[in-house]
């Protein structure tokens, strides 16, 4: 039986991001609390990159490795269009950005500007609240 959900997750918000479950993190990695007032005190120079540094490779990577930890099978993928997601009930959420939509990137775009895109999307879920 896995350890508790709810614990893992408060201490990836805001405790020691699972050390107690996976053991210590790389060096430097901060709680998802502790990164987020970071940045509003000082805006990183690549947003978009440290958007993408903390949500893939810190978040999500924990996450996998509890689920791994504990025989879990694989986090289910999302494509970020369906917001409440219901069994044979179309999609609702807001509009995926064209360059995000599964089309070739931009020419000459970066990580940094893929996080950007990416977490300007994301704050456009997050705060979804209408409905088809």
């Amino acid at each position: 039986m896995p350890a508790n959900f709810i614990d893992f997750v408060t201490s990836l918000v805001y405790g020691d991001v699972g050390t107690a479950e996976l053991g210590a993190p790389p060096a430097g990695t901060k709680n998802h609390l502790n990164w987020s007032l970071d940045r509003l005190i000082t805006s990183p120079g690549s947003p978009g990159t440290d958007f993408l540094n903390h949500s893939v490779d810190v978040m999500l990577a924990r996450y996998e490795a509890w689920r791994s930890k504990y025989f879990l099978p694989p986090v289910r993928e999302w494509d970020g269009t369906n917001v409440f997601p219901h069994p044979g009930d179309p999609p609702v959420g807001p509009t995926m950005p064209a360059n995000l939509a599964g089309s070739a990137f931009p020419a000459g775009w970066t990580p940094n500007d893929l996080g950007v895109a990416v977490e300007g999307y994301w704050d456009s879920v997050r705060n979804f609240v209408g409905g088809g």
